[in-house]
């Protein structure tokens, strides 16, 4: 009887610890649902925050191009013509016209070098920078000289203060464009030469521009 009254006892024990154990269980599991949803809230807040700023910083971008564009297009024509200098002149000039190509040699180099022919450009700098030379093959009057054609590709060679002496190469695409002009069906450039307060002999491949590109 006595014996009975033990397993009872240890029955009873046994089943309010298991009580306990699943209640203790059931609030632990309450308080990481509580802990997971109240997670789940935060990541969901940060989400739509890091949206949002990526949302601002795209608009930012897109006005700092546009901002850049504009920019561009005011310096699109802004050459100036500097009579006191090596490189009489630096800046940026939108111009106008059509590629003849010669066959010359200079300092016993033989090559196609290309001459752009100026039909009109957007400033009158320019023109007077380009009427400053006179015995020179770089530049014949209104013809500037844009570099050689080397397999089809436009490449040409170019002396400045920043970035010394450094050769060029168009895309064949642009190459193309370009030498397939003609007075009929012109092609407009940007073009743009850095400042130059030193001489450096000149190449057969030489340009006085240190950047070419076609007006969009």
């Amino acid at each position: 009887m006595k014996k009975n009254k033990v397993i009872v006892t240890l029955l009873v024990i046994i089943t309010v610890l298991l009580i306990a154990i699943l209640g203790f269980g059931y609030y632990k599991y309450m308080g990481l649902e509580k802990d997971y949803n109240k997670l789940t809230d935060e990541n969901k807040a940060i989400t739509e925050e890091l949206n949002s700023l990526k949302e601002a910083q795209e608009q930012v971008k897109a006005a700092e191009e546009e901002a850049k564009t504009t920019e561009t297009t005011k310096e699109l024509n802004n050459f100036t013509y500097d009579p006191n200098s090596i490189g009489f002149g630096y800046g940026r000039v939108q111009v106008t016209g059509y590629v003849t190509v010669e066959n010359l040699t200079s300092f016993g180099e033989s090559g196609d070098y290309i001459y752009f022919h100026v039909m009109s450009a957007g400033d009158d700098d320019f023109i007077t920078y380009l009427n400053s030379f006179h015995t020179t093959y770089l530049v014949k009057g209104k013809s500037l000289g844009l570099g050689c054609v080397q397999n089809g590709i436009i490449v040409r060679l170019n002396y400045s203060d920043k970035l010394g002496y450094k050769a060029f190469k168009m895309s064949k695409t642009d190459s193309d464009k370009i030498l397939n002009s003609t007075k009929d069906k012109p092609i407009t450039l940007n073009l743009r030469k850095l400042k130059l307060s030193e001489g450096h002999e000149a190449d057969l491949c030489y340009s006085h521009m240190t950047y070419v590109s076609i007006a969009e």
